[in-house]
């Protein structure tokens, strides 16, 4: 409404105003209920209905991602040079956002409560602590403490020194384990009593450390000591049926299965594989295959396929990464059957990294999988308008449903090709993607991307390292010609760059003989990840390009072929140098070099001549004489010994040192 017909409202009473709006930007405050319906409608369909809204997690309404977070911790590195693994990166960026929202949420309680006049702060973070224990720990991994004593001086820590607050001072230490079997075994029982039962975890530890005391058992100080051994998945399977009866153990099993659609896009996606319906030729005999197919369950979009002729591991994983390649979005569940590779995609944890839920949808039952329907109207509407159609499965009742087969016999030789097959398929799948849904009358490619899924975060370029990137089973040894391996009968080498494009020497250098753990993209070879072996996980290292090959021939060699083997040999020699002058100068600390026993140290062959250097003014005749003596090279003297043909004396070993 215009400011005129707001004043006029207001003057009239016709609503509350609870707060008149002043300078510096501070608003009016309306009471909600006695605003006119027909504006209440039109605030609803903008902004939503604030009923509702309160009704949520007053937390969660302030819980944002922080991406400056995980991008810090990302390239955190200790001085050591050693950064942080996979899992403790969600971890503390969990931390970080949720207390980015405490912060927020308690600026905002505290305004609220002035304006009604209630100052209590206390309540405030009460009611804090308790929103964080119900913070769903899959999708925010955090540690955070429950209690306000601790939560409080955390909040303070963190406002002080930023994110670094929240980075463990032992992290990388593989301290010892806190819990011994015995005490395990105990926590179990004491935990799973059902006669004497402990009702809060608070209660546990202060039996356990009176327990601890008499057996001599190592005394705990937190609680998430306690939790994080009961609440793994392999544990709280044990107790849970003792402690909250079998039957609540039962549906706590298949609590997450869903028998309603979502309303949102990546909400819940299905993958399956099925016949591809399309006759094609190869060899002069007729053939079919079939593909895997994932879609989005709301829009109906399919959003990645791949075609072969049988559905297996690589199937499902290629559908699947074409999938989240073109949503740029993590789903938040995905369903599959039990059956083809879903098993060895199950052994893997793919799934479950790629989503947040897994769920296996039983087998045979096609009323449960929005993906059977899908088929089966994708089928008739677009690929039974080819001829070379083999109609649905065999049994269909409709006659539309099956190929004609007279006919297709009589145009045998006029079957397309398997690629060809590929084409079209894609042809007909944009069509279907393009085409209206039948509940929305809203073309489904649009619909899909007009949707907004706050629980969808958007995929990184480490989402897709961590999800798609294959493992090498063994590591590889780095060497002076880079890295290099062998997969599918092919051999790769690669090597570390700086910007200016420049093999990194120095790097080289300092890893030569590192064994690493390697990942790649099968379908991109052009890079590879590499990663060092902790007792805390795989840590990342460095990437690797391609290495640049050169022509040995100076007459095949272009241009900056010849400036960029000088480039690498001055950065080379250069290296030699310094890495000859750092021990010249440990051994001078000490009074060990050549020159202290009143020797020489050699140049550097190829680099530098003979070291001139003073052993003392007072030298002996021995040592004049020697001086006079034409320097020898290595070359030559090892030429010299190569050309013996009788040696009165003992052969030399040259290699005895080794």
């Amino acid at each position: 409404m215009s400011y005129h017909q707001y004043k006029h409202y207001r003057h009239r009473a016709i609503f509350n105003v609870m707060r008149k709006g002043g300078g510096k930007g501070r608003p009016a405050l309306i009471e909600w209920l006695t605003i006119q319906p027909k504006y209440r409608k039109i605030i609803i369909e903008k902004y939503g209905d604030p009923e509702k809204m309160t009704a949520q997690n007053g937390l969660t309404r302030h819980l944002e991602f922080d991406t400056k977070a995980q991008t810090f911790f990302r390239e955190y590195e200790y001085d050591s040079g050693k950064g942080l693994t996979k899992e403790t990166i969600a971890e503390y960026t969990a931390n970080a956002s949720i207390y980015n929202a405490v912060i927020r949420y308690v600026a905002n309680r505290r305004s609220f409560r002035r304006k009604l006049g209630k100052n209590r702060a206390s309540d405030i973070w009460d009611e804090a602590s308790r929103l964080i224990s119900q913070l769903d720990t899959k999708q925010w991994p955090h540690r955070l403490p429950s209690s306000v004593r601790r939560l409080k001086p955390g909040i303070k820590e963190y406002k002080e020194m930023g994110y670094k607050s929240l980075i463990h001072r032992n992290f990388g230490n593989k301290n010892s384990e806190k819990v011994n079997n015995d005490a395990k075994q105990w926590l179990l029982a004491r935990w799973g009593n059902q006669v004497k039962r402990v009702p809060t975890l608070a209660h546990l530890l202060e039996c356990y450390n009176e327990k601890a005391t008499r057996e001599g058992w190592k005394l705990l100080q937190e609680e998430k000591t306690l939790y994080n051994f009961l609440y793994t998945p392999e544990i709280e399977s044990i107790w849970y049926g003792h402690r909250y009866g079998e039957l609540q153990a039962k549906k706590r099993g298949v609590y997450q299965h869903s028998t309603k659609l979502p309303g949102c896009r990546d909400a819940l996606w299905y993958g399956d594989g099925t016949k591809l319906n399309y006759f094609y030729l190869h060899e002069g005999k007729i053939k079919t295959c079939q593909v895997y197919e994932v879609i989005d369950s709301y829009s109906e979009v399919l959003l990645g396929y791949h075609i072969s002729h049988q559905e297996n591991y690589k199937a499902q994983y290629s559908a699947f990464r074409m999938a989240i390649q073109n949503a740029g979005h993590r789903p938040y569940q995905i369903s599959v059957d039990n059956q083809g590779g879903h098993k060895k995609l199950e052994t893997g944890n793919f799934l479950n990294n790629i989503c947040r839920i897994a769920i296996k949808t039983q087998p045979h039952n096609p009323n449960s999988k929005t993906i059977e329907s899908v088929f089966g109207r994708f089928q008739k509407q677009y690929l039974a308008q080819d001829w070379f159609f083999t109609g649905q499965n065999v049994t269909a009742k409709s006659d539309r449903s099956h190929a004609n087969m007279e006919f297709i016999l009589s145009n045998r030789d006029k079957l397309p090709s398997l690629e060809e097959i590929k084409k079209i398929y894609a042809k007909r799948r944009k069509q279907w993607n393009e085409a209206p849904h039948f509940a929305t009358d809203i073309p489904k490619i649009k619909m899909y991307e007009e949707s907004v899924n706050e629980k969808a975060p958007a995929v990184s370029i480490w989402d897709m390292v961590d999800w798609f990137f294959v493992e090498r089973s063994k590591p590889v040894t780095i060497t002076p010609y880079g890295i290099q391996f062998t997969e599918q009968k092919q051999t790769y080498t690669y090597m570390v760059y700086k910007d200016d494009g420049l093999p990194d020497l120095e790097w080289l250098n300092r890893h030569i003989d590192q064994r690493v753990h390697i990942k790649f993209d099968p379908e991109d070879m052009s890079s590879i990840y590499m990663y060092e072996f902790t007792p805390l996980g795989l840590r990342f290292l460095k990437e690797a390009t391609t290495k640049i090959e050169i022509y040995r021939a100076i007459q095949d060699q272009d241009e900056w072929e010849a400036k960029y083997i000088r480039q690498i040999q001055d950065a080379a020699n250069a290296l030699r140098i310094t890495r000859r002058d750092e021990m010249d100068e440990i051994l001078a600390k000490h009074g060990m070099r050549a020159e202290d026993y009143g020797l020489n140290s050699p140049g550097i062959a190829g680099i530098e001549g003979n070291k001139k250097t003073k052993v003392g003014k007072k030298r002996c005749k021995a040592a004049k004489k020697q001086d006079k003596v034409a320097p020898a090279t290595v070359g030559a003297e090892m030429k010299s010994i190569a050309n013996l043909t009788e040696l009165e004396e003992e052969p030399l070993d040259l290699y005895s040192r080794y």
